[in-house]
């Protein structure tokens, strides 16, 4: 890896948090809070309006309720701005206009900020909540790092720790372009961080001498070779990191799995990651959590998910980004067998 990857890892600027009035929403506001006070960075709170009758003859008494709404929204706002300004931050508040995913978007465009930080049942389907679809709307189009926070299972709300951050990686420039934005979330409270990558086991072919019931069996010996491989790029690239910015805690995992999304969990689980960082590809016109492997990691991590999705990626194109060319036995396994982390 190029240090010219290493981007401002010192903080964040603006941060956009999106409301809807729910004590849902607000789970989002203790992680910003704590984020924004570390960084000394602007908290804008964005809540939308939607309004309460779309297509009838408008009639006064409406148009009375609609102000009253307004009036009531921008109250809230307004009172939960004074809730921060007690914790040392800087708020504005953002009333806004339009479908909802994209008024915050282009809040987010306008302001310049480099964080949204949002809550998000992470469930899919016909049962995802306005803060569920917002929130991967925002993951595939925002032009910054969205980072969801899974509401406490408790309502007694529970502290959400960002002291140890697994960073997920494919080998792919796209990949790495989340190191830096999460090493600026988690070098603010001191975090230590894993890099992960998960390749796909090399599968031998003993279907040509005849032996169906053993047509498809692991080889091991080149499976290990990937592995190493692939530890030995981690490795780099956490030196890369250790070397630039003192004082990080990096380790590295390879693991061998046909199943992606599962693999990361189970180092999330294993290694009491509380973030898990990765960024996603942006796969077909019609998903709104953009990343198979995406979807699985939110819906199944109870912590926070850090995610850099395509608009965002696209947005920082212009960095100079050189990554080191993958080894024969790495490329060769790509282009057979597929693996990445969205």
């Amino acid at each position: 890896m190029d240090t010219h990857a290493i981007a401002n890892t010192s903080g964040f600027e603006k941060i956009v948090v999106p409301l809807d009035g729910s004590s849902l929403s607000e789970c989002a506001l203790p992680v910003a809070t704590a984020i924004a006070r570390a960084s000394r960075a602007t908290v804008y709170l964005a809540r939308v309006h939607t309004p309460i009758i779309a297509t009838m003859d408008i009639s006064l008494p409406v148009l009375d309720w609609e102000d009253e709404i307004r009036a009531s929204e921008q109250a809230y706002l307004s009172a939960v701005a004074r809730m921060l300004s007690k914790e040392d931050v800087q708020v504005e508040v953002r009333p806004l206009d339009g479908s909802v995913g994209r008024a915050i978007k282009d809040l987010v465009e306008s302001v310049g900020a480099n964080l949204v930080v949002i809550t998000t049942h992470g469930r899919t389907g016909l049962s995802r909540t306005w803060l569920g679809s917002t929130a991967d709307w925002l993951v595939r189009f925002a032009p910054a790092p969205v980072l969801m926070v899974r509401p406490p299972e408790e309502p007694a709300a529970r502290e959400i720790s960002l002291k140890h951050v697994l960073i997920a990686l494919d080998g792919s420039e796209r990949a790495e372009r989340i190191i830096p934005e999460a090493i600026r979330l988690g070098r603010l409270v001191g975090a230590r961080f894993t890099l992960v990558r998960v390749v796909q086991p090399i599968i031998r072919s003993l279907a040509a001498v005849g032996t169906p019931a053993l047509a498809q069996v692991p080889d091991e010996e080149r499976t290990s070779e990937i592995v190493r491989r692939t530890k030995d790029y981690l490795d780099g690239v956490a030196e890369t990191f250790r070397r630039e910015i003192g004082g990080l805690e990096v380790t590295t995992e390879a693991v061998a799995s046909d199943r992606t999304a599962d693999a990361i969990l189970e180092c999330a689980r294993r290694g009491g990651a509380e973030i898990i960082a990765l960024a996603t590809r942006g796969r077909g016109a019609s998903r709104l959590l953009v990343g198979s492997v995406a979807d699985k990691v939110l819906r199944g991590f109870t912590g926070a998910v850090l995610a850099l999705g395509p608009a965002a990626v696209r947005e920082q194109m212009t960095d100079e980004v050189v990554i080191e060319p993958e080894s024969t036995v790495e490329r060769r396994a790509h282009v057979e067998h597929g693996f990445g982390s969205g």
